[in-house]
């Protein structure tokens, strides 16, 4: 080995093993944070991004880089608990998504 290559991890596993398993225990760790909200990752990426400004629900998708299919799946449980609320529509438009007060506490 020469002294530009790193030496290779030994007895507790590869560096990607390690990150793979902290990545594993920290979502858990959100998972169990957010379950008493009625909340989960995808929705919590949801809120925060309402939190700048209302958005369509494409536009959500787009911003939160998540499929559209999985944000309008989502949507309904967010509406259902109170966390946001639906703009009257204008012009042919879809109704904006804006964060309650309750989705913003």
């Amino acid at each position: 080995m020469d002294l530009h290559s790193p030496a290779p991890v030994s007895g507790a596993g590869s560096i990607l093993t390690l990150l793979t398993t902290a990545a594993a225990a920290v979502e858990r760790a959100v998972d169990t944070a957010l379950a008493p909200f009625g909340l989960d990752q995808m929705s919590l990426a949801l809120l925060e991004q309402l939190e700048q400004r209302p958005l369509s629900p494409a536009e959500l998708a787009l911003a939160s880089g998540s499929p559209g299919s999985e944000v309008k799946a989502t949507l309904p449980g967010l509406e259902a608990r109170g966390y946001l609320g639906r703009s009257d529509t204008s012009a042919g438009r879809p109704a904006a998504l804006a964060l309650s007060d309750s989705g913003r506490r």
